[in-house]
């Protein structure tokens, strides 16, 4: 797959007129990355993959966006209550987010596998070791026996 720029999801849309519609700040737009895992199951229920050449780009799009706009220096992720859904969770900018960083890893496996559907290796294999990376950096820094 070509390189592919980063983009925004927004939050919400505007039903009457199919707009994005940006509540709060521009911190507040980003849902948590699931959208592969929902595609994912969409096709386990249905076993239909042919949506899956239509959102394998945005998808690898929207994951790009969350490295730029969403990881700490550190390598962990971060989202904020009202984007994460746990709009009364109080958490400062220096906290590690745990759930995001994994949602992250959990959102590279699957497109790692939806990739590897539609026969992109180059891009799998990327979303594969994105996934790895993530899963050993949360393992070896945040597990306290």
């Amino acid at each position: 797959m070509a390189p592919i720029s980063a983009a925004a999801v927004m939050r919400e849309i505007n039903r009457a007129t199919g707009e994005d519609f940006p509540f709060g700040s521009p911190e507040d737009y980003a849902n948590p990355p699931l959208f592969s895992w929902v595609e994912w199951r969409s096709y386990l229920m249905t076993g239909d993959r042919s949506r899956f050449r239509d959102v394998l780009p945005p998808l690898v799009k929207h994951y790009r966006w969350l490295q730029e706009n969403r990881r700490r220096e550190d390598g962990f992720y971060w989202n904020t209550g009202l984007g994460s859904g746990l709009d009364d969770l109080r958490r400062g900018p220096a906290h590690a987010w745990l759930d995001m960083t994994c949602q992250m890893a959990m959102n590279a496996y699957y497109i790692a596998l939806i990739a590897e559907s539609v026969g992109d290796a180059e891009t799998a294999g990327y979303f594969r070791g994105e996934n790895r990376r993530l899963a050993e950096m949360v393992n070896s820094r945040m597990w306290d026996e």
